[in-house]
């Protein structure tokens, strides 16, 4: 039987890859995305769930119940962010949602997309919040939890991008994707491998519990 996955931030161009993968793999029989807005995707295997205040959870507290996999995609830019917002999206409001997974689905796997360069000693405000956000996560008590650290992610199969900086920058990588493949192989993956590597380490587990882009190709070749 396959996979039943619940995903967050699947609006977003990191979520919405990870989305197109599960709804795209056999290894997954159904997917209830939670998000502020309509991903705009029609699949059998898809239900969605509109929630525009993540904070509480109570309304829909009976549908988050018997699923394999939690695929927490939900982010934030720290732009034009103070430390105190900041940290209410990325670290509190992760932590409120993962603490009702877990007391719902005590045998879930939780995986939690972060952020390449997350430091708890950093000097940016954003790389010390993230830190916290994933110790947080892995100090859970998941039955197995993971932490994805992007770093240069290229959005392939079609994925919707919304943001108009995510937009730019794809602009920007697309001609210098085959390129930085080569010189920098670690630091690139793209949003299908993503998706593949939450998969599989959902099945199979992994010796690390926080992946990189090298550890993400690595599980995708």
């Amino acid at each position: 039987m396959g996979l039943r996955v619940l995903i967050t931030g699947a609006t977003g161009f990191l979520g919405g890859g990870v989305l197109q993968e599960c709804l795209e793999n056999d290894q997954v029989s159904s997917v209830v995305s939670i998000s502020r807005s309509s991903v705009n995707i029609s699949s059998d295997k898809l239900e969605e769930i509109i929630l525009p205040n993540f904070s509480n959870l109570s309304a829909i507290e009976q549908k988050l119940e018997g699923f394999d996999a939690c695929f927490y995609c939900l982010g934030a830019s720290s732009n034009g962010m103070s430390e105190q917002a900041y940290r209410s999206v990325t670290l509190a409001l992760s932590q409120t949602f993962a603490d009702k997974i877990r007391q719902l689905n005590p045998e879930i796997s939780f995986s939690f997309i972060s952020a390449e360069g997350a430091d708890i000693n950093g000097k940016a405000m954003w790389a010390r919040v993230k830190a916290e956000a994933e110790q947080a996560i892995l100090n859970t008590g998941f039955k197995s939890a993971y932490v994805f650290r992007p770093a240069i992610t290229y959005p392939d199969n079609n994925v919707e991008i919304r943001s108009k900086m995510n937009r730019y920058a794809t602009y920007v990588i697309k001609p210098l994707y085959p390129l930085l493949k080569r010189l920098i192989p670690n630091m690139v993956t793209t949003t299908s491998k993503f998706g593949k590597a939450m998969i599989h380490v959902t099945k199979f587990g992994f010796d690390k519990q926080v992946l990189g882009c090298k550890e993400i190709n690595h599980l995708t070749q």
